[in-house]
C-alpha cells in the first residue's frame, strides 16, 4: 500500500506540525536559554501543550499492547517543556549560568523526546494515512497559532510554520 503524503492531504499535513511546526518551537526556545519564560508565558505555553495533548488523543494508532501512542510521546514532549522552564528556576539568582546550562541540557531532553514522537509517528503512518482527519491536524496548528499570537516575541518561528502551512494548506485546496 502506498501512503498518500501528497501536500494538502492529512498525513502531509501531520507530518509538517512533527517537521516544521514542533521544530520551530523548540528552536525559539534556544533563544529563551538564558533566562526561560515568566511564569504567565509558561503557563500560557504549558495551557497550549496540554490542549494539543487533549486533540493529539483523537489522533488514531496501532494501539498494540505495550506500544507507546503518538499521544504518550506528545505528553512525554510537553513534560520536557514543563521541566525545561522550571526546574532552573530552583536554582539562585546569582546561579545564572548554572540555571542557562541546565536549560541547554532540557532542551536536549525536548529534542530526545521529539525524535521519539517522530518514529512513533513514522511507525504508525500506514493508519494515519487510513484514518486520519485533517480537521486534527488544523486545530493543533490552529492552537500553535493562538500561542505565537499571544506570544509574538518568543514564537516568531512558531508564527511562520503556522503561516507557511496556511499558505500551503490553501494551496492545495485550490490546485484540488
Amino acid at each position: 500500500m502506498t501512503l498518500d503524503v501528497r501536500r494538502g492531504t492529512p498525513v502531509w499535513a501531520f507530518m509538517e506540525l512533527r517537521k516544521v511546526a514542533l521544530v520551530k518551537l523548540m528552536s525559539d526556545l534556544v533563544d529563551r536559554e538564558d533566562c526561560g519564560l515568566p511564569d504567565a508565558d509558561c503557563n500560557r505555553v504549558k495551557a497550549t501543550l496540554e490542549k494539543m495533548a487533549v486533540v493529539f488523543s483523537g489522533v488514531p494508532d496501532s494501539k498494540a499492547f505495550l506500544k507507546t501512542t503518538i499521544h504518550a510521546r506528545f505528553v512525554e514532549f510537553a513534560d520536557a517543556y514543563e521541566r525545561w522552564n522550571d526546574e532552573p528556576k530552583s536554582l539562585g539568582p546569582d546561579e545564572h549560568d548554572k540555571a542557562a546550562k541546565l536549560r541547554k541540557k532540557l532542551l536536549r531532553r525536548m529534542q530526545q523526546s521529539h525524535q521519539r514522537f517522530s518514529s512513533t509517528q513514522r511507525k504508525n503512518m500506514h493508519i494515519l494515512d487510513r484514518e486520519l482527519d485533517l480537521k486534527l491536524t488544523q486545530d493543533l496548528y490552529g492552537l500553535l497559532g493562538s500561542l505565537s499570537k499571544s506570544l509574538p516575541e518568543v514564537f516568531k518561528g512558531v508564527g511562520e510554520s503556522v503561516a507557511k502551512f496556511i499558505g500551503k494548506h490553501d494551496k492545495a485546496e485550490s490546485a484540488e
